[in-house]
């Protein structure tokens, strides 16, 4: 009989620690191209394909976190248009199809503006051909981001292990731009203006030429 419940511990010891899975960590730096943001009534719409990213094999119960920061951020979301935003970051399968289940959750760093949800925010949950995180609300939008730290976490997946790799970040506002420069300081603005101001008085103080 001890025996036997020591069989059984060990059995549910064993399944508790497979069950966590494994955490893999993949960050990237994106440089994000405006010309590429495409326009159609009440929204704007951006989509880049990412190439030679790191692969991972995942089974159900694994987890894949990190941050992607855009080297030419931030991103800007603004105005009302379709009354929604989305992000989202896509890791497909490499060289097969399964379907996929996850859940996870994003982070908006460098934020600034107003966010309509909590941050972080939960991902809605994504079942599909691709590994899926994503951000998406309503309402009328005016805030910007310099970062997303995301995570998801795999629920199933229908052949395993499969092998995956970020792909794709796309993006859909009323009004999205990138990289727009901040106003200046108030402090700048009156050191441009004496600055204007000591020029002016220079020039006014230059002695005349004489014949």
């Amino acid at each position: 009989m001890a025996r036997h419940n020591g069989l059984l511990a060990f059995l549910f010891f064993a399944s508790a620690t497979l069950s966590l899975g494994t955490t893999f960590t993949y960050n990237d730096t994106i440089t994000l191209d405006p010309s590429q943001i495409t326009t159609s009534p009440g929204r704007q719409d951006y989509t880049q394909f990412i190439t030679g990213a790191t692969q991972f094999s995942v089974v159900s119960g694994d987890t894949i976190t990190g941050t992607i920061t855009f080297a030419n951020g931030p991103i800007e979301f603004s105005g009302a248009g379709i009354g929604y935003q989305d992000i989202s970051l896509f890791f497909p399968a490499i060289g097969s199809s399964p379907t996929f289940s996850n859940s996870g959750y994003i982070t908006f760093e460098g934020l600034t503006g107003t966010l309509t949800v909590t941050n972080p925010t939960p991902s809605r949950n994504s079942s599909g051909p691709a590994l899926a995180v994503s951000e998406s609300s309503s309402g009328v939008y005016d805030f910007s981001f310099t970062a997303i730290d995301y995570s998801l976490s795999v629920t199933s997946v229908s052949s395993a292990p499969t092998t995956v790799s970020f792909y794709q970040i796309s993006v859909t506002a009323p009004n999205v731009s990138f990289g727009t420069a901040a106003a200046p300081e108030p402090s700048s603005l009156i050191l441009i203006a004496l600055g204007a101001a000591g020029i002016a008085i220079f020039a006014k103080r230059r002695p005349t030429p004489t014949a």
